[in-house]
C-alpha cells in the first residue's frame, strides 16, 4: 500500500503547487473611470418567493449605472402581484415562457436573451441572492477591459450538521478546481448561478448545439467558446448564496444533474477531474492500507502529515477568500464521505433528466 499512497500523494502535491498555488490572490483589476450598463438573467419555475428575496437584495446593490432586470417566468407562475421595489436605475423585463424553443432551462436562458438590451450580462438563479451590495460591481468590473467571461463563486448558505459540511465542503473543492484550472488558461465550468459574460455573435447557436442536455447551459457554452482567457472572482464580495439542499436525496439529485453535463466537457478537463479524484481515492486507500494492513505504518503516517501539512499551506489563501478556514481542517474526514456520494451521483448521471425544476 505504500507505493499507492506515495504515488497519490506526488499527484495531488502536484495540484497543490502547479494549480491550487495559483489562488493565492484574486486577480488584480482596476476600476473603470465611468461604469456600463449591464443586463441581468434570471430564470425562475415556481419559485416567486425565492424571486422576491433576490429582488430585495439587488434593491441595495451599489452601482450607479442603468441595471436591466430580465425575469424569465418559464411557466407562467409568477403571480399577478409580483411587482418589486428596485432602485430608480434599474429596470425591469418580465418574460412570460409558455411554449419554448429549446427544453429545460436553455429554452429559459435563449428567451432571455432575446430581451437583453446590454452587451454585459451577469446571470443569477432566483433561489440566490448576492452576499454582498458590491456584486454587480465585482463581476462587472473585469468586463469592462475587454474579459469575455468572469467566472464567480456560488457559496450555499451554513446550516448545522453533516449534510451542510458536506456541500461547504464540495462547493469549495469544486470551486478550487475550475478557478485554478482557468488560471492556467483551461476554463471549462462555470457557476450559472453566479457568471457575468460579455455577449457575443453566437451565443443563440451554441446554446442550441447542447439541447440534448438539459442541464449545464452555463458549462456546455464556456466550453463551446473555448475561452483561454476568462477573469476570476472569488473573494466575498462576489459571492452568490444559494439556500442549501435540505437533504440528502435532494443534494444526489442535484449534483447527478452536474455530472450529467460533465460528460460533454473536452477529455484534458475530463482527465484533470479524473486524475485528481483518483489520486484522492488512492490517498484514502494506501494511507488506511498502510496504517491497518502494511509493515510501513509509521513512514505512511509521516508521509501523509506532511502532505496535509504542505496542502493545508497552499490552500490556506483561498480558504480564507471565502471565508471557508474551518473547512481546511473538517476536510480530512469528510473527504472519504464525500467521495462515496461522488460515486453514487456518477452512477446516477447515467439515467437521463427530464425537467430542469431543482436547485443549481
Amino acid at each position: 500500500m505504500l507505493p499507492l499512497l506515495t504515488i497519490s500523494i506526488i499527484i495531488l502535491g502536484t495540484y497543490d503547487f502547479l494549480f491550487f498555488a495559483t489562488l493565492q490572490s484574486e486577480p488584480l483589476v482596476h476600476e473603470p473611470q465611468s461604469w456600463p450598463q449591464v443586463s441581468i438573467l434570471t430564470c425562475v419555475k415556481d419559485n416567486e418567493e425565492g424571486l422576491r428575496r433576490l429582488a430585495a437584495r439587488l434593491a441595495t446593490q451599489s452601482y450607479g449605472a442603468e441595471v436591466q432586470w430580465v425575469v424569465v417566468d418559464d411557466g407562467d407562475s409568477l403571480g399577478p402581484n409580483f411587482d418589486p421595489r428596485l432602485p430608480y436605475n434599474f429596470t425591469l423585463t418580465i418574460v412570460v415562457l409558455k411554449d419554448k424553443e429549446l427544453p429545460g432551462k436553455k429554452g429559459a436562458v435563449l428567451a432571455g436573451w432575446e430581451q437583453v438590451q446590454h452587451d454585459l450580462i451577469l446571470s443569477i438563479d432566483a433561489d440566490c441572492v448576492p452576499r454582498t451590495n458590491q456584486w454587480i460591481r465585482e463581476l462587472i468590473r473585469p468586463l469592462t477591459g475587454g474579459t469575455p467571461a468572469v467566472l464567480g463563486y456560488g457559496d450555499y448558505e451554513k446550516r448545522p450538521g453533516l449534510l451542510s459540511d458536506l456541500i461547504q465542503t464540495e462547493t469549495a473543492q469544486t470551486a478550487m478546481l475550475y478557478l485554478s484550472s482557468a488560471r492556467r488558461a483551461k476554463p471549462y465550468m462555470a457557476v450559472g448561478r453566479n457568471w457575468a459574460y460579455r455577449r457575443w455573435s453566437t451565443m443563440a447557436d451554441d446554446l442550441r448545439a447542447d439541447a440534448d442536455v438539459l442541464s449545464g447551459d452555463d458549462d456546455l457554452l464556456l466550453q463551446r467558446r473555448n475561452l483561454s482567457d476568462v477573469s476570476l472572482r472569488w473573494r466575498i464580495q462576489s459571492h452568490s448564496v444559494s439556500i442549501a439542499p435540505e437533504t440528502r436525496a435532494e443534494w444526489l439529485r442535484q449534483k447527478m444533474r452536474h455530472a450529467e453535463t460533465g460528460r460533454r466537457y473536452d477529455p484534458r478537463s475530463l482527465i484533470y477531474l479524473a486524475l485528481f479524484h483518483g489520486a484522492q481515492v488512492s490517498f484514502w486507500i494506501g494511507l488506511l492500507g498502510g496504517c491497518f494492513y502494511s509493515p510501513y505504518v509509521l513512514l505512511s503516517l509521516m508521509l501523509s502529515l506532511a502532505y496535509a501539512i504542505m496542502s493545508t499551506l497552499l490552500r490556506y489563501p483561498f480558504y480564507k477568500a471565502i471565508g471557508k478556514t474551518s473547512l481546511l481542517w473538517k476536510r480530512w474526514y469528510l473527504t472519504p464521505i464525500l467521495l462515496g456520494f461522488m460515486f453514487l451521483w456518477g452512477l446516477g448521471s447515467l439515467r437521463p433528466r427530464k425537467n430542469w425544476n431543482a436547485p443549481t
